[in-house]
């Protein structure tokens, strides 16, 4: 008999370990191809398993240098990034927003704000991706924006200090039990599982001692009676006698039990650059919501979607259609309809009478949460 036709032996069951493997060489792939600076890194003892080449770029340090650094070489509070990677390892966190430096060859000392993320390519978690979000150098970043990305797939609002929902946009998440107008003014914790209140008060002492955003897994109440899990973000609002926070929930995919590890490999990935925008995103509203009405002031807030309610507050706070257009990867005109959909919500006819309307409130509300005299004088900004 010839060799070609002698039958192929069908091949036996991949192995846990072979799956594993797969897994990690598929992360390992996606992360130095990143257009981020990304690394990835192991959680039960932080070493850095790979790096992107925007991140060698960024550090002016070789490869192999960065594949020998722990996250312990990168932050002067290492018993605190243990134990928030222990956090990460258990499930209870999602990601997490922090500060930590590094020194370049020719020592130079860069300061930089990181987020770090679990990867799901595995349950419990085994790895991680940091990705740097700011440096003390704004001009050593790549300028990389994901055009899929849209600001109405998350849902944002703010909770005081006794979790009393009071600013939430209007875009309706069709598979969640209460609709924005109906958590507005009443605690979160209707909505949240008995069993997950925990979580989200863990999440929130966590934003509250690293003073940046913390995200996590939440289950919300569905509307058919069931509950349904949701990324949920917390971050501290800005300004003196902000006691409340602000939060983001973001909708996400799912994959079956029975799913390629190698995607589900892919998918953390994504699913933490994805964390990566909404982030920045909660960020810069937190910075902002503290100074500006809550929707129990100006109900009409309330009807508004995430992307309406950015460019409002961008608007109120002395940005013109251009700059806001060009910081968020809009065209004027796609700016200018949103707006049109805005006055219409508030039955107005002009940017001036939009802002006649809101001044009085953020005024109120400015003067009673001392929110920062720099973002009073941006308010008052003429238009």
């Amino acid at each position: 008999m010839k060799n070609s036709d002698r039958p192929v032996p069908a091949a036996g069951p991949v192995s846990q370990a072979d799956a594993d493997a797969a897994a990690v060489s598929r992360l390992r792939e996606q992360v130095r191809h990143s257009p981020l600076p990304v690394n990835l890194i192991r959680l039960s003892d932080g070493q850095t398993l790979e790096v992107s080449d925007q991140l060698v770029t960024l550090t002016r340090m070789d490869r192999e240098s960065l594949l020998t650094k722990r996250v312990a070489d990168y932050t002067e509070e290492p018993e605190v990034a243990s134990a928030s990677f222990a956090l990460l390892a258990s499930g209870a966190l999602d990601g997490y927003t922090r500060k930590a430096s590094f020194r370049r060859p020719d020592g130079e000392v860069v300061t930089f704000s990181v987020w770090v993320g679990a990867c799901k390519e595995a349950q419990p978690p085994r790895h991680a991706v940091a990705t740097i979000l700011s440096t003390s150098d704004a001009s050593d970043l790549p300028a990389v924006h994901d055009d899929t990305s849209d600001t109405d797939d998350l849902m944002f609002g703010t909770i005081d200090a006794h979790w009393r929902i009071d600013r939430i946009t209007g875009a309706d998440d069709p598979v969640l039990a209460y609709r924005p107008e109906q958590m507005l003014g009443n605690s979160a914790f209707i909505a949240i599982h008995p069993e997950d209140v925990g979580n989200g008060v863990l999440l929130a002492a966590h934003s509250m001692v690293r003073k940046s955003a913390t995200f996590g897994h939440i289950r919300i109440a569905g509307r058919d009676g069931g509950w349904v899990t949701r990324r949920v973000g917390l971050q501290p609002l800005v300004g003196k006698g902000s006691n409340g926070f602000a939060f983001t929930i973001c909708r996400e995919g799912s994959h079956s039990r029975d799913a390629d590890p190698s995607m589900i490999a892919t998918e953390g990935l994504s699913a933490a650059l994805q964390a990566v925008d909404a982030d920045r995103k909660a960020s810069g509203l937190a910075a902002w919501m503290a100074a500006f009405p809550t929707a129990l002031r100006v109900p009409e807030l309330s009807r508004l979607t995430a992307r309406e309610y950015e460019i409002v507050l961008r608007l109120a706070f002395g940005d013109r259609v251009r700059s806001i257009a060009g910081d968020l990867h809009l065209s004027q005109s796609t700016v200018r309809n949103h707006l049109t959909a805005v006055f219409r919500k508030f039955n107005v006819s002009s940017q001036t009478e939009l802002l006649a309307r809101l001044r009085p409130a953020s005024e109120t509300a400015a003067r009673q949460q001392s929110a920062g005299d720099a973002v009073l004088r941006r308010f008052n900004t003429d238009t």
